[in-house]
């Protein structure tokens, strides 16, 4: 604590428990109660410290490397995809019309679907025709360049 009462470790925790607990996270949620000096049965929510404990004992038992949850779902995009995307879109590169935009949306959906789908972190339907001309063109080039096509 400082001359003025500000004491930060304690004031971190208890962002950390409020944060935590605001998006359901437990294994922060439990960090932040136990930095508070509170016991699991006496928090808001002891289920969501319960979890943290769960979360911790996986961790424990090497289910995290470096503290990332290993993917069932590899999350690069294989070497086919890159291929099969240039295929296509290799016809359209350097196009501007909007037949030709509406196309590249498509197909940066179809072959990028965590990127670019509809669920995706940058839906391409959601972007200006500027943006998705840069994002098709620099995918046709890197992916020419990249596999000597």
């Amino acid at each position: 604590m400082t001359k003025d009462g500000y004491d930060s470790k304690r004031i971190r925790a208890e962002n950390l428990r409020a944060g935590s607990l605001a998006r359901g996270h437990g294994l922060s949620y439990l960090h932040g109660i136990e930095e508070l000096g509170i016991d699991i049965e006496d928090s808001e929510d002891p289920y969501l410290a319960e979890m943290g404990l769960a979360d911790l004992e996986f961790q424990k038992r090497g289910g995290l490397e470096k503290g990332i949850v290993k993917s069932p779902v590899p999350r690069t995009v294989k070497e086919s995809n890159y291929r099969k995307f240039y295929g296509f879109g290799n016809e359209i590169y350097g196009r501007q019309d909007n037949r030709a935009v509406d196309e590249k949306r498509r197909l940066l959906a179809e072959h990028f679907p965590r990127a670019f789908g509809n669920n995706g972190k940058n839906c391409s339907f959601d972007m200006t025709f500027g943006e998705v001309n840069t994002i098709f063109d620099t995918l046709i080039e890197s992916t020419k360049k990249k596999y000597n096509l």
